[in-house]
């Protein structure tokens, strides 16, 4: 069973890879030259605020609006910044500002279908690393101990 912080966890994490999902989806279209749709329009938007919240978390500010409100608990906005950190590469603290804002202008180049290869490339592979790094996070979340499994088994022994 999951204790309240690690189901926040796993829950944060699989709405994030699923976001992730979606925006790789648009990616695909804008580089197919399909163009974007609506739903497709709305994953990049959510990113972009996503991405913006992010930045508010991580100059330790008291961080507001409605993306946040959104994304309560705390707690999952903290599991937001460690895995947009991560899929950063693991950049430091002082330059992962700097990084998220260009995440962020490469998103709006996108939005007005001005990006150039090498910025739609760039934020393919953060969303990639993003999709990988939560799911992994996930399945690790959700995955019982050893302490957990036998327990569980001894349950089921003795019933």
């Amino acid at each position: 069973m999951l204790d309240r912080r690690r189901l926040e966890i796993a829950t944060s994490n699989a709405s994030l890879g699923m976001l992730a999902d979606d925006v790789l989806i648009a990616i695909f279209h804008y580089l197919s030259g399909v163009g974007l749709d609506h739903p497709d329009r709305h994953s990049l938007q959510r990113a972009l605020g996503i991405l913006r919240a992010v930045t508010e978390l991580d100059t330790r500010q008291v961080a507001t609006g409605s993306i946040l409100r959104t994304m309560a608990p705390l707690g999952a906005l903290e599991e937001t910044l460690v895995q947009v950190t991560n899929a950063s590469g693991g950049a430091d603290t002082d330059n992962l500002g700097s990084l998220i804002s260009i995440y962020i202008a490469e998103l709006e180049a996108v939005l007005n279908n001005t990006a150039e290869n090498d910025q739609v490339q760039h934020i393919k592979d953060l969303f990639e690393r993003l999709a990988e790094s939560t799911l992994s996070q996930s399945e690790d979340v959700v995955r019982p101990s050893r302490d957990d499994r036998q327990e569980w088994i001894n349950k089921a022994l003795n019933s």
